[in-house]
Parts: C-alpha cells; structure tokens; sequence
C-alpha cells in the first residue's frame, strides 16, 4: 500500500507490528503512537519489543476492549486528533477507533480500502488493516465443510502451488460461543454431555471456576465455544445449541 504519511504521526490501536512492518519504508523515526489495552502492553512487554521499531515513537495505555471513552482519550492525547491517520491493528481495536473517528466528526474520513493510496489532505483518516486470516474460528468451519484445509491450501497459493480444491462443501458446520453470566464463577459442568450430541467436534470451555467473568463487551469475555458438523447447516447449528445448553457456568 502506498500512503502518502509526510511527517505526520500513525496512530495505530492494537499491536499490529506485521501490517506496521508493510510501512517500514515510509514511515519516519518515532511517526507512530501505539494505542493498546495496559494489561496487553505488559503481558507482551511491548515497550521493551516498540525499542526494535524505529518507526513506535511512544506507546499509549487505552482500555479500547471494555468502555472505551474518545473523549477521555483525547483529553489526555490531544495531539492524537492532529494525527493524519487512525490505523486499527487486529483483534478488537476496529469498534473503538470507528468510535475515536465519530468523534473527530466530519475531520475523519474513512478511505475505500480498495484504494492503494491514503492521502486525506492532513485530516485524520479511519482505515481498517485486517491484515490475517478471518477470526472466529471461520477457517476452521470452512475446513469442515469442504474437507480441505484452508490454511495449509492457502499457503501453497501463497508459494506459487495451485492445490486441488474442492468444487463444493461436502457438508456444513457451525459454531456457538459459550457466554456466561457476569459475576464469580463457582461451577463448570456439562462438557462430558455436550461431547456426547451427535455431531460435536469441539468442546472448548474456556472460563475457569474462580475468574470473574466480566460483562460482555467484546468477542475477548466469550467464555468458550463448540464446533459441530451435520449434513446440512440446520443440522449442524441444531447439535452446536443443543451442545451449548448442555454447558453449565454457575456463577456467583
């Protein structure tokens, strides 16, 4: 991608550092703020991993995963709203910087990323850079249902390999997430049952008796999920929920 930076500053919300390494040539010495969750800043110890990123001027605490607030952002970061870009890294940064950008107003545009070129004119730009496979466990289901696996095909294609792929799905799959209450889990029981419905592949029951289940407010607070296949979607969505009611999170 070719974007006409100049000297102004890339804020970017969440620790994207592959799509940053695309802009390695373009961007100037200390031309980026990194806004990402504390917790997250410590447990990947990114200020010490920002040092070997010429590009990571500063890095900035932001909780954008559970009420994040622009306003209280920009009180305390007032020159991020000067900034000629608000670049959202992966995971969950995107709902929070559409949010920084509706508060900016009509400042911040939001490019066509069919565009190959992001010059706004100086006002702050709102792209999306999505820059891995897709999330929610969406190549998984893919693989299910076309008996292939879609990483390892798409990395062949990657190397210039054109693999044998199927025409059409053999059958379908389908995914529940496990959400539990808020509050202080005291039980988890049922992933015996639910690995016992007809069509379950997958149990994964993420939440752990003892954690404080917070409220949701992000794909981060799910508390688990299940992955089954069937003949035909109906079928498939049919075991998933009956092995999601199987699932028992008791909190207190």
């Amino acid at each position: 991608m070719d974007l006409d930076l100049g000297r102004e500053q890339l804020v970017v919300a969440g620790a994207s550092f592959g799509s940053l390494s695309w802009f390695d040539q373009e961007l100037p010495p200390d031309g980026v703020v990194l806004v990402e969750e504390p917790d997250v800043i410590a447990r990947r110890d990114l200020a010490r991993f920002a040092e070997r990123l010429p590009m990571i001027g500063r890095l900035v605490a932001a909780e954008y995963q559970t009420g994040f607030d622009p306003d209280a952002l920009l009180a305390r970061e007032p020159g991020l709203a000067d900034a000629r870009l608000v670049l959202p890294g992966l995971e969950y940064a995107v709902g929070a910087t559409a949010r920084l950008a509706e508060r900016l107003g009509p400042a911040a545009q939001r490019m066509d990323p069919r565009r190959r070129r992001a010059d706004a004119g100086g006002v702050p730009t709102l792209v999306e850079c999505a820059a891995r496979m897709p999330g929610d466990m969406i190549t998984a289901l893919i693989s299910i249902a076309y008996g292939r696996d879609v990483i390892e095909a798409y990395l062949r294609i990657l190397r210039g390999e054109r693999p044998a792929l199927p025409a059409r799905a053999t059958g379908a799959a389908a995914i529940e997430f496990l959400i539990a209450p808020p509050g202080r889990v005291t039980a988890v029981d049922g992933r015996r049952d639910a690995l016992r419905v007809p069509g379950v592949l997958d149990v994964q029951v993420e939440t752990k008796v003892g954690q404080t289940v917070p409220e949701l407010l992000s794909s981060a607070h799910r508390s688990g999920h299940l992955m089954a296949w069937g003949a035909t979607p109906d079928e498939a969505t049919d075991a998933a929920r009956r092995a999601a009611r199987a699932i028992r999170i008791s909190v207190g």
